[in-house]
């Protein structure tokens, strides 16, 4: 089966790509609700990105965002253009969620880095990392949830807003809190 997970350096490009389309796919879709190029475009997306993952459960939601360009494409049903967000943030919590049946997702990335400073975590910091994973799953359902109750408003401009500004702002938001309590707070313990 092809894979791009072969070509580092252009998989490292591709998930830059594909994340500034996601940040621009809001208000894409706000600016061109009926452009088939939008949507031909994020089906090859979505499929390269399928592609490029490893896990079958990242494939299979891949593969059903594929789904939902195709289908909008061919039988132009607009509400299914809205849940390319949603199915993000799915991914997203799913991801974290599947990785505290073993080391949490966080705990990987923190010892990876203390590993390169030539440390190891201790079980405060597995814990905390531990917590933080399920934090983060909260802010992923309830991003969805958000992103899936303003689907229902005739004004899609909230959902653009949403979608496109003020969610990334919220992850800017938990990702600083977080940083200024790890460094602030749990260093003065």
């Amino acid at each position: 089966m092809l894979s791009l997970r072969n070509y580092p350096k252009f998989l490292k490009l591709f998930n830059i790509i594909l994340i500034g389309i996601g940040i621009c796919y809001p208000f894409a879709l706000y600016f061109f609700p009926e452009n088939e190029i939008l949507f031909a475009s994020m089906t090859l997306i979505c499929l390269l990105r399928m592609l490029s993952v490893q896990e079958s459960y990242q494939r299979a939601i891949w593969a059903v965002l594929s789904a939902i360009f195709l289908i909008y494409f061919f039988a132009n049903i607009q509400e299914l253009a809205y849940l390319y967000p949603i199915f993000i943030n799915a991914l997203l919590g799913t991801i974290f969620a599947i990785s505290l049946k073993d080391e949490a997702i966080i705990t990987k990335i923190a010892k990876k880095q203390a590993s390169l400073k030539g440390k190891i975590l201790d079980q405060k910091a597995i814990s905390y990392t531990r917590n933080l994973t399920k934090i983060w799953i909260i802010f992923f359902i309830l991003n969805a949830f958000i992103s899936f109750i303003l689907i229902f408003l005739d004004d899609k401009i909230y959902w653009t807003l949403y979608c496109g500004v003020v969610s990334y702002i919220l992850i800017g938001i938990l990702f600083g809190a977080e940083i200024l309590y790890r460094n602030f707070i749990l260093q003065a313990e």
